[in-house]
């Protein structure tokens, strides 16, 4: 796979405005942060991407190998040894969706295997890196990135982009 351009972005748009006594103030907080990556496996680049949409039935967990499972657009077979970004949103409107934790656990940005995050219902979870080292996976011992359905009662939904190098 060629990637020509990875362009990765998050922005947060929350102005304020408070009367105050004759006039108005104003805070148009507006903050945005953003990065490129081309074609490669060094500083500034990525490789290989990965996505889909995916459900869970209720309760359900699945580990998704980092490694050499999954399977891109084309067919081929997609095998991490950095991660350098992904955005993962709950499409649920009413469950949670834990991510981490789990045997073989990829770590990433966690800090230990156990570590878990929680999203809440149409939550969504971005975080990007663009030095080489991005965030190793480890074939066979930190290379599963599990994620489970909270609710007990339905299935969820969600969508899972992965950016990162071979």
């Amino acid at each position: 796979m060629n990637i020509t351009r990875t362009s990765i972005a998050a922005s947060i748009s929350a102005p304020a405005t408070k009367a105050t006594g004759l006039s108005t103030s104003n805070d148009p907080l507006a903050q945005a942060c953003a990065l490129t990556l081309t074609d490669g496996v060094a500083d500034g680049q990525a490789n290989q991407q990965w996505h889909a949409r995916r459900t869970l039935a209720a309760s359900a967990t699945e580990s998704l190998d980092l490694s050499g499972s999954l399977r891109d657009a084309f067919g081929d077979a997609v095998a991490f040894a950095r991660v350098k970004a992904i955005l993962l949103r709950n499409d649920s409107a009413t469950g949670t969706l834990t991510l981490g934790g789990g045997s073989n656990a990829f770590v990433g940005w966690f800090g230990s295997a156990g570590e878990t995050i929680t999203l809440r219902p149409g939550g969504f979870l971005l975080i990007a890196c663009a030095d080489a080292a991005g965030y190793a996976v480890t074939n066979a011992s930190a290379d599963l990135l599990r994620l489970h359905n909270n609710d007990s009662a339905n299935p969820l939904t969600y969508e899972l982009v992965l950016v990162g190098t071979t």
